[in-house]
């Protein structure tokens, strides 16, 4: 059984959506391996609401509890997050698909495929910022930027001739830097999970610029 819910801001007649009461309304409506997927506001805005949400799943639910974001454009700060929830039971895997849409039969020839959805760019999905943990040759890249048109900004990293350049795999993860964590010199956002992430490209991108199809995958 699963649950969709979107919800509004934490705000007047909105609030209840946001407590224990309704999470546990919820929990008690799934069956055993029931999941919910719930709209959990903007990492860039509502960190402390975030954090309280996840709190109170992880104590409700007591299965799998995960946060995701991906681009809105409309939205503000330009993403939006979401809150996957499962009841108590076999842990669930909601970063890798069962079924992934790629494997669909005729998507392809009949144009059903999705312009942004795939296996890669659901898997980046769950690539969170280290800010939000504590509180995702020739490449391209993108990344979020609350103050730019859309949202979102772009990359495109490039090397001269010679032995091809990994760059979606740092050489010096920044996790590795001595004394970083002790010293507070981590950063908010950055971390190797987030800059591999930012490789993962949706499908309509690959689709119009043809130069992009071959863009390696980041590893899972």
């Amino acid at each position: 059984m699963f649950t969709h819910w979107d919800s509004f801001l934490d705000l007047g007649p909105a609030q209840e959506l946001v407590e224990r009461s309704f999470f546990e309304m919820i929990a008690r409506a799934l069956r055993p391996g029931g999941v919910l997927c719930n709209m959990a506001e903007s990492m860039w805005l509502h960190t402390h609401l975030i954090h309280d949400m996840i709190s109170i799943c992880r104590e409700t639910f007591k299965g799998s509890v995960h946060y995701a974001w991906t681009s809105v454009p409309t939205y503000p700060s330009g993403v939006i997050g979401f809150l996957i929830c499962s009841t108590e039971g076999p842990p669930v895997d909601f970063i890798h698909p069962i079924n992934p849409i790629e494997n669909i039969e005729g998507a392809l020839k009949h144009q059903r495929e999705l312009r942004f959805y795939s296996s890669e760019m659901h898997a980046a999905a769950f690539a969170l910022p280290s800010f939000l943990k504590r509180e995702g040759s020739v490449h391209y890249a993108w990344t979020s930027v609350p103050t730019y048109p859309s949202g979102v900004i772009g990359f495109l990293i490039c090397s001269t001739e010679g032995p091809p350049v990994d760059f979606i795999h740092p050489i010096n993860p920044i996790e590795n830097i001595e004394g970083a964590l002790k010293h507070q010199r981590e950063l908010r956002f950055y971390s190797s999970e987030m800059h591999a992430a930012a490789f993962a490209l949706p499908s309509f991108l690959k689709r119009e610029v043809p130069l992009l199809r071959d863009s390696p995958t980041p590893a899972k």
